[in-house]
């Protein structure tokens, strides 16, 4: 899992969107996918997705949003 550190700085009026969570969502899964990108061809690239992709599953699982799935 790559060690990331993020801050972000919203209006309080935007934080309960679904366009902010949206695009939270998707900024994460593009830093996610930059990431595997530039490590597929390593040796342990298995190992080093299965944390992410137990992650993703749980997350897929309790979401009610049909887009995230």
């Amino acid at each position: 899992m790559p060690e990331t550190l993020v801050s972000l700085k919203i209006a309080k009026k935007h934080i309960d969107t679904s366009e902010m969570k949206d695009r939270i969502v998707q900024e994460a899964l593009d830093e996610l996918l930059l990431y595997y990108a530039a490590n597929s061809r390593q040796i342990g690239f298995p190992e080093m997705v299965i944390g992410t992709q137990i992650i993703l599953k749980k997350f897929k699982k309790s979401t009610k949003s049909s887009s995230y799935r």
